[in-house]
């Protein structure tokens, strides 16, 4: 056959062997082999026993002949790429030596005429591709790898990275780094590894010596590089190991090679997993410090970032003792680098940063000074942010801690330091009006946690001391000038009881439960919410002593309902602590205890109640879901009349599914909670297509097997349900429908649908309710119209099937007068008719939707007005 022929052939083999091996995600094709059968499938291949042999063969007699033009020998390397990814690979060791032979044929041809040239370039990447695939697949023995690779390729291998066009460069040194896992993998012994590791070394060497090169070639030689170094380091003579570890000092002094440089030295630095021992740095170790530390000074973020976790690797790795030894003010001066980027940046950076810090405090003896100079006062600005939380806040904690435990600074004088941060209360008109409140009360939790982190660390003594100082204060009372004090007092002795069992200390909890009890009943609401935050986290640390004060408290305050939503907050902090992992690591007695006083505020009149116990049960069902979703489910087959109820059970299960409730423990439940989106109450509708939303967002394998049957048939009613009323309000009426935040709900989850589980979705029984969705309030049509926008590329023929129903209600909208509206109003009926216009034109570049008269004639409408025209040309830009 000639040229054209051949390749048609084998890309439509190639094509049909993708497609097979994609198949078998779906279950529909089964690879089998003598140790693999599939009966559940609907077609069984056996690939390994009746096809690769073939496979193989045919593609090396294309490769060996010598009248095949390039184009086919490319052909076949891809069918034999391909081949590689299912069962069995291309084959056992004589397939891979005899093909690695003709491989082997493809790189040396040429040489004799001073490179490749032509049509032989891209034949040898296409060979060096295959190799890589070969190597990197999970289908071959590393030893018949091993065998064909290296036994007969690292010759060509090591000639190709001496070729002229970068991307055989490239591509060949990639295939050298790869090959020092192939040695261990293979289980080579000392001589082979020795031998190898020399060869390598050879062909490395000089092109991450070279300046010249094309960036990719340079990022290539450093990732070779530290993969001969990571893995073959034993194998490395001296000289040669300090020559690659100084080129690599060179490249990240480099600013086009910097990231890639970091990276070799962050994979260097960790000790291998294999086996393999820890590569010694000494000889450079201080040099490489230095250089990172240089660069934190930079202004670009990705190099900080880098650089950053790059130096913690090292300390954490190598300590600090040989740097120390060399050179003994730079770990000072690496801490005064690193606190620079404490101030002004990003919450990942300074974790990264006070990290980074905290393996230098933890292996360093000699940087006291610099702690004191450059590291404290960060830190005790640091605790001020408003914006601190999470791993950054967990970071700063930890290094407080490490400042105490390693005696860099004394307990009472960074108490007393932490202490004056504690914002001042304003006290002038002035100082009010310009107060933050929100922001002070995170400052005030943020320093709590501080102080809690360096209490809990401080010695017996110390501690003691602080809480008696600490009582005093909480059995103060409270005036406005003490607020600040006593919120702090309060938020503090609850961390600290969190991570430390305060019942140990004599007479303390006795005192702390009649602090905390009076506190619900404070005049000032910051000291309620921190009473209940304290009470809360205080028990995760002595759930004996605190939490049958609390059960106690919710029977007796039923009229109560400010105070019984405290208690209930408190036992939110108590269930967020235990899965943070303090306090007792067997929560099911406590569980026992908490939910039949959860279940009895099901029904509470006050929706504020319900939300804080769904947050309870939902918190719960994470911890213990065997033991909660049972009684939830259980619930809603005894309760289906109580609305009030069945809303909270719905919130229950929604919060459960976001906060990461198990979802093989959930889904044999979820038919029993889809049976509230049919609930005659709509808070409980709604409550329920709150939770469907949830679940597609977080979990979409809950809703799956009940979306065409149960879930989309209850979408498709209630986004178009209607229930308007109107209220006489004497001199106007006003007309409200009940149903609006439904079908805002409801649409919301079939757009959710349509991103995540498309094809489980009808989608041309949705597109009539999609054209009543663009003709409905302004709210429901800025919905509708992300949704068209969405389907226009990827659902073409329905939109064009029902584009003759979008014509109305996009022509009222285009086209509405302002009337009075003003201001804000005014700007946001234009951003609502500007929408409209950005819909018409993306619609009509759909195809067959111009052959719509309607369309068209709305189109030119649309152009001939000088307002929407002026819109749809700067959408057009």
């Amino acid at each position: 056959r000639d040229e054209n022929c051949r390749v048609d052939i084998i890309e439509c083999f190639n094509n049909l062997l993708r497609s097979t091996i994609k198949a078998t995600a779906n279950g529909d094709v089964a690879f089998t082999s003598d140790d693999m059968v599939d009966d559940t499938a609907k077609v069984v291949i056996d690939i390994r026993s009746n096809y690769a042999r073939e496979i193989v063969n045919g593609c090396e007699k294309q490769l060996s002949m010598k009248k095949v033009g390039a184009q086919t020998k490319s052909a076949a390397l891809s069918l034999l790429s391909t081949l590689c990814t299912a069962p069995g690979g291309i084959g056992g060791e004589d397939k891979i030596t005899s093909l690695c032979q003709n491989i082997k044929f493809i790189l040396l041809a040429g040489e004799n005429s001073g490179g490749s040239h032509g049509s032989n370039k891209q034949l040898k990447l296409d060979a060096l591709c295959l190799v890589r695939v070969i190597i990197s697949c999970d289908q071959h023995d590393p030893v018949d790898v091993k065998k064909g690779v290296i036994g007969v390729l690292l010759d060509g291998l090591c000639k190709a990275v001496q070729e002229n066009w970068y991307k055989i460069i490239s591509e060949s040194l990639e295939l050298l780094s790869a090959l020092p896992m192939l040695l261990v993998d293979a289980k080579s012994d000392q001589n082979d590894m020795t031998t190898v590791t020399n060869i390598l070394y050879g062909a490395i060497e000089p092109r991450l010596a070279a300046n010249d090169f094309d960036q990719e070639i340079k990022e290539s030689a450093l990732k070779a590089t530290g993969c001969l170094i990571s893995t073959l380091h034993g194998s490395l003579s001296p000289p040669q190991k300090e020559r690659l570890l100084s080129l690599i000092l060179l490249r990240l002094k480099n600013e086009t090679t910097r990231i890639a440089a970091i990276k070799i030295i962050s994979k260097i630095s960790v000790e291998s997993k294999d086996g393999l021992g820890k590569v010694d740095l000494s000889p450079i170790i201080t040099d490489y410090v230095a250089a990172l530390g240089f660069l934190l000074r930079q202004n670009n973020r990705f190099v900080k970032q880098n650089t950053v976790t790059c130096l913690e690797t090292i300390i954490r790795s190598y300590g600090t003792e040989t740097i120390e030894a060399s050179d003994g003010e730079l770990m000072g001066m690496v801490l005064r680098d690193l606190c620079t980027n404490l101030i002004d940046s990003d919450l990942h950076i300074i974790h990264l940063s006070l990290q980074a810090s905290l393996a230098i405090l933890v292996s360093s003896s000699s940087c006291s000074g610099a702690v004191n100079e450059y590291v404290l006062p960060v830190l005790l600005q640091l605790c001020t942010f408003p914006s601190l939380q999470d791993k950054a806040l967990d970071s700063l904690l930890a290094v407080f801690d490490k400042l105490i435990v390693c005696n860099f600074i004394g307990f009472n004088d960074l108490l007393v330091s932490l202490q004056s941060r504690v914002p001042i209360a304003p006290k002038t008109v002035e100082e009010k009006e310009n107060h933050n409140e929100a922001s002070t009360k995170k400052v005030i939790g943020n320093i709590a946690k501080c102080i809690a982190s360096i209490a809990a660390a401080a010695n017996e003594e110390q501690r003691g001391d602080f809480v008696s100082k600490l009582m005093i204060t909480l059995e103060s009372s409270v005036t406005p000038e003490t607020l600040y004090e006593s919120q702090l007092a309060l938020r503090l002795s609850g961390d600290l009881g969190c991570v430390f069992d305060l019942s140990t200390m004599v007479g303390v909890t006795d005192r702390l439960q009649a602090v905390y009890i009076a506190s619900l009943d404070s005049a000032f609401e910051d000291i309620k919410n921190a009473g209940a935050y304290g009470l809360g986290r205080a028990c995760a640390g002595s759930v004996s002593t605190f939490l049958p004060r609390i059960l106690s408290g919710l029977d007796e305050n039923n009229e109560k309902e400010k105070k019984k939503y405290l208690l209930l907050s408190a036992l939110r902090e108590l269930i967020i602590c235990h899965r943070l992992g303090y306090g007792s690591d067997n929560m099911a007695p406590v569980i026992q205890e908490i939910t039949p006083h959860l279940k009895r505020h099901f029904s509470d009149n006050e929706e504020s109640i319900r939300t804080m116990v769904a947050d309870c049960m939902g918190s719960l069902a994470c911890v213990q879901p065997d033991d909660i979703l049972p009684q939830l489910n259980e619930m809603v087959q005894d309760n289906t009349v109580d609305a009030l109820k069945c809303w909270t059970i719905a919130t229950s299960v929604k919060l459960a599914i976001s906060g990461g409730c198990n979802g093989d423990h959930l889904l044999p439940f979820m038919p029993t909670f889809l049976n509230l989106l049919r609930h005659d109450d709509l808070n409980v509708k709604n409550a329920a297509l709150l939770m469907v939303y949830t679940a597609v967002h977080h979990n979409t394998q809950l809703v799956l097997p009940f979306l065409q049957k149960d879930i989309q048939p209850a979408l498709f009613e209630l986004a178009t349900l209607k229930m308007k009323r109107t209220i006489d309000l004497g001199p106007f009426k006003e007309h409200i429908d009940d149903a609006l935040s439904l079908r805002k709900a409801a649409i919301s989850i079939i757009s959710a649908c349509l991103d995540k589980c498309p094809s489980n979705i009808d989608v041309p029984a949705f597109m009539p309710i999609l054209a009543a969705a663009i003709g409905d309030v302004e709210d429901v049509q800025l919905q509708a119209h992300q949704i068209v926008l969405a389907m226009c590329p990827r659902y073409p023929q329905e939109i064009s099937v029902v584009v003759e129903s979008f014509v109305e209600p996009l022509e009222k909208t285009i086209f509405r007068k302002p009337f009075k509206r003003v201001g804000i109003e005014l700007e946001r009926l234009n951003e609502w008719k500007k929408s409209a216009v950005r819909v018409l034109l993306v619609v009509s570049k759909v195809r067959n939707v111009m052959e719509n008269r309607k369309f068209v004639d709305l189109l030119a409408k649309v152009k001939k007005t000088p307002e929407s025209l002026a819109m749809m040309e700067s959408l057009e830009e």
